[in-house]
Parts: C-alpha cells; structure tokens; sequence
C-alpha cells in the first residue's frame, strides 16, 4: 500500500483499470475453457493418457460390482423386510446404479463422465434413439419453456465446472500465502461435488425430453410413429441412422404429420 501511495496519480488510476481489465480477461478466459475442462472431467482424455483412462474405468466398475452386489443382497431380502436404514441403503444404491451405464464396456473413468453418459444412453436403451445425434434436431422441436428449463439447469452444471477451475487456479497462491492450498482444494472439490449434483438433474430433464417430445422428432421427419415399444425400438435406430446419414431406401413411405 506504501508503495502504490508513493506512485504518481496517473500511475495509480492506470494500475487500477489495469487490474479490472486482468479481472475481467481472466473470468472470459475461465468461461472459454469450461467446455474443455467439463469434458476432462467427464474422462475424454488425450490417447497419451489411455493408461490412466483404463485405470479409472478399472476403478469405476469395481465400485459398481460392489454396489451391485449390495443392492442384490437387499433386494432378495424384499422391501418390506427392510429397516429403515437398509431403505435408505437401498434407494441409495439404486441411484448409484442408474447414474452409470449399465454395460461396463460404456462407462467413464470419472463418475461426472458416468453420469452424463448414463443419461445419454438411456433415450437408446428405451426408444432406440441415440441421443447425440438426434438431441440437436430435438432441441429445435421443444417448446420455449422446456428449452428455457434445460438452459437452466446446464447454467448451473457450467456453475459448478467454473468454481473447480477457480478452485484450482486458486492453489497458484501458495507461494503467497500457505492456506491457499486448503482454500483451493476445498473449493474444487465442492464444485465437483455440485457438478455431480447438476449433471444428475441435467441428464434426467434430457431423458425426460426424450419421453414426453420424442413424437415430435417422428412428425417433423414424417417419419411413421412406432405402433408398440418394441417397433420403437426397431424405428428409432432407423431414424438415428438416417439422420447421421441419410437414406435412399424406399421404406418407410413418409406420412403427412407422423400418422
């Protein structure tokens, strides 16, 4: 403070705006970066990195095996049979398995990887329709106010990715002040546990989409509505592939709004 005092006024006010446009730089920068640093989080990892991403999955199944078995032992015993607490356990337990893939050959080395991934692959499992390629085209069908819930809740999971970076960058400080480190790293771990949180809400809003507005999707190709959930199953990997590709087959004919 000494030393900024002794400095010429116009010294002082230069320094001053200097550092509100620092600020300012640093928090488009963070921004600039959420999307990388989300899908490092998730496990989308450079192929140099393969041993740690095999690792991690390694990791993430034994901890499911476990809680698999758990929740096998509980659900022999019946629900009814249960103590309050081995409710508890079991509810918990079935969360953990419907917020993973239920192949081991699917899953993330991150459990914020296998949150995401499990919601992207539910719409497949249940309506054949890969949610990767057709979510761009059932976005532009949904009406305002789902669209407006989704951005919401993908607002807070960036939230969440953006205080672990700062979290991070925080622990840059250390040579300044020892307690930067425990600062920092609480700070990241919160966000990361808030992003768990987040993607959980986010990928369940984005399979609900699928269930209530995947009609939509049908009547906008012209593409006949399934007539039983095993045919939906059958037609919408027909109409996954031909949005990725395309198609110069004969069938299905196209009908005038999806009947």
């Amino acid at each position: 403070m000494r030393w900024f005092l002794q400095l010429d006024a116009t010294v002082q006010g230069g320094l001053v705006v200097g550092g509100f446009l620092l600020v300012a730089l640093s928090g488009a920068l963070v921004q600039q970066l959420e999307p990388w640093v989300l899908s490092g989080l998730e496990g989308y990892w450079p192929g140099w990195l393969d041993w740690l991403y095999r690792l991690g999955v390694r990791w993430q199944n034994s901890r499911l095996k476990r809680a698999e078995a758990r929740w096998q032992e509980l659900a022999q015993q019946g629900i009814d049979q249960l103590d309050p607490a081995q409710r508890r356990r079991f509810v918990e337990l079935d969360i953990r398995r419907r917020r993973a893939p239920a192949k081991a050959m699917e899953r993330m080395p991150t459990a914020l990887g296998n949150v995401l991934r499990a919601g992207e692959l539910r719409p497949r499992d249940k309506y054949g329709l890969d949610a990767v390629v057709c979510w761009p085209r059932l976005w532009l069908l949904l009406p305002e106010d789902v669209r407006e819930e989704l951005a919401r809740s993908r607002a807070g999971l960036e939230m969440a990715v953006r205080a672990w970076i700062w979290g991070m960058l925080f622990l840059l400080w250390y040579r300044m002040a020892w307690w930067a480190v425990p600062v920092g790293l609480v700070v990241a771990f919160l966000g990361y546990r808030m992003a768990l949180s987040t993607a959980a809400t986010f990928a369940d809003l984005v399979e609900s989409t699928f269930d209530v507005h995947r009609t939509r999707l049908y009547q906008a190709l012209r593409w006949p509505l399934p007539s039983d959930p095993r045919a939906e199953r059958v037609e919408g990997a027909k109409v996954t592939a031909y949005l990725w590709r395309g198609s110069d087959e004969e069938h299905p004919a196209f009908v005038d709004g999806g009947e």
